[in-house]
């Protein structure tokens, strides 16, 4: 790439990703409940590495069920 600024290259880069986050948008907006109708998605990893110990477990059945807390 010889002869391209390094600043050119970043400013392409920018407007393709600008174009597509826009294409993004326009493609959720048309078939978005569609889309995730046929791709949920998924939760997989999200709490990777998380360690949850019975205190935990215990705050979670307090905020859930208050009642029986008191």
């Amino acid at each position: 790439m010889e002869g391209i600024s390094t600043a050119v290259i970043f400013e392409r880069l920018l407007h393709v990703e600008n174009e597509i986050s826009d294409l993004r948008r326009a493609l959720l907006r048309m078939y978005g409940a569609e889309l995730a109708k046929k791709n949920p998605g998924s939760l997989r990893g999200i709490w990777k590495g998380a360690v949850i110990d019975e205190e935990d477990f215990a705050e979670a059945k307090a905020s859930l069920f208050p009642e029986k807390h008191l």
